[in-house]
Formats: C-alpha cells, sequence, structure tokens
C-alpha cells in the first residue's frame, strides 16, 4: 500500500514537473516507480531479517566457533561468562555495523541497477558485497578469540577478502533454503569460517 501511494505521489510530481499530461503514462510511471518501491524493500527486509537472524544466533554461533577450534587445535577453551559474554556482543556490534554499511551499499547499487548495461555489473558487486559482510561477520568471531581489536578484525578480513566473500556466498546461496536454510546457513559459515581462519593463520604465522 505505502509503495502504490508514494509510486503514485511520484509519477504525478513527474508528469508536473515535465508539464506532461497523459492518464496512461501516469499509471505507467505509477506502476514502474511502485515496483522499484517494492523491490527496495523487499531487499531492505531481507538484509534486516537476514542480520536479525544471525543477531538472534551470536550465542551460539559463538560457542560453536569456539568448539570448532577446540577440535581442530586441541587448546581448550574452559567457559568464561564475560568472555562469552563479550563475544556475544561483539557478533552483535559487528553485524549492527555491518548491516548499516550494507544498507549503504544496497542503496546505491539499486539506482545504479537502472542504469542500462552497467545495471548487471551493479547487481553482481551488490551480490559480492553482501556476501563479504557477511563473511566478515563469520570470521570475527575467530578474530575476537584471538585478541584482535575490530580494527585489526577490519584489517584482517579486508587482506582475505575473498576467503570473506566466498564464505558469504556459501551463506547467501544456503539462507535463500526456506526454514532449514535460516539455521544451517549460519551454522556452516561460522564453522567454515573457523576453519578458514586457522588456515590463514597457520600459514602466514
Amino acid at each position: 500500500m505505502f509503495a502504490s501511494a508514494f509510486g503514485g505521489t511520484i509519477s504525478t510530481w513527474l508528469l508536473d514537473l515535465f508539464a506532461l499530461d497523459s492518464t496512461w503514462l501516469k499509471v505507467l510511471l505509477g506502476f514502474f516507480i511502485s515496483l522499484v518501491i517494492k523491490l527496495l524493500l523487499f531487499l531492505v527486509y531481507m538484509l534486516f531479517y537476514k542480520y536479525l537472524v544471525l543477531i538472534i544466533m551470536s550465542p551460539f554461533l559463538a560457542l560453536l566457533s569456539e568448539r570448532t577450534e577446540e577440535l581442530l587445535t586441541g587448546n581448550e577453551y574452559p567457559f568464561n561468562f564475560s568472555q562469552f559474554l563479550r563475544d556475544v556482543l561483539r557478533g552483535i556490534a559487528i553485524a549492527l555495523r555491518n548491516m548499516f554499511l550494507e544498507l549503504l551499499f544496497v542503496i546505491g547499487f539499486y539506482l545504479l541497477a537502472f542504469i542500462p548495461l552497467v545495471n548487471l555489473l551493479g547487481m553482481l558487486f551488490l551480490f559480492l558485497t553482501q556476501s563479504y559482510f557477511y563473511g566478515f561477520s563469520m570470521l570475527d568471531y575467530s578474530n575476537e578469540r584471538h585478541k584482535r581489536s575490530v580494527r585489526e578484525s577490519v584489517s584482517f578480513v579486508r587482506k582475505f577478502k575473498w576467503v570473506a566473500v566466498s564464505n558469504g556466498v556459501v551463506f547467501y546461496l544456503l539462507f535463500i533454503i526456506p526454514f532449514a536454510g535460516w539455521l544451517v546457513a549460519p551454522s556452516y559459515a561460522v564453522v567454515a569460517a573457523t576453519l578458514a581462519n586457522h588456515h590463514l593463520e597457520k600459514n602466514n604465522s
């Protein structure tokens, strides 16, 4: 309803701006603008929904990352509530940071999507950008455990950006599976990110 009403208002404004008086043109513009707004609202809704899932699952993901590293390295991490709470709060903070940054990219790339020839490239970059931020969120659980600050974590993920992107791509593709994907995608991604982080640490130490 909001998209239809807003689309009608915008189309009327454009017709008045260019001194056009055409009922069919008004209907066509209204439909097109309404469709654009609906698509944008859907993208924003999905963005918030995915990060809401990550935030809600943050305690589980922090614990899963820790247990994965214990099995991988043999290093034991006795449960420490204060450290666990810091991991969870940092995971939530990183998710919120990435969500708002990604929102800016979504809006920017969405506008580019209506430029001929640029649109396909813009949508590809949008997909890769979203994947990067999801992968970032997964890698940061290990970075926190290795005592990296947020600034150091950002530098680390930027250095190995394609690891984050590939992790995020799998997360994204799994997440679109109804119901099961919403649980499997974050779990798979955080385990894969922990394994990747260990491999990077080992090869760059």
